[in-house]
């Protein structure tokens, strides 16, 4: 269960860095903004991803 916390911590931690490097990027006036927010939505499934296990985990553990 620890390397699964682990994980999730570590996913919940790019998701939030994802979001605010989103914020920052919006504040900037860049040409092809919609690369970045692509790469972006990329990471964030990816994150996604990687809290899954730690819900399936606990809920196995509640059973």
């Amino acid at each position: 269960m620890k390397r699964v916390t682990l994980i999730a911590i570590i996913s919940l931690c790019v998701i939030i860095a994802t979001y605010f490097a989103e914020i920052i990027i919006g504040f900037l006036n860049l040409n092809d903004i919609m690369t970045f927010y692509r790469f972006f939505g990329a990471v964030n499934l990816l994150g996604y991803i990687g809290l899954l296990p730690f819900f399936i985990k606990l809920y196995q553990k509640q059973r």
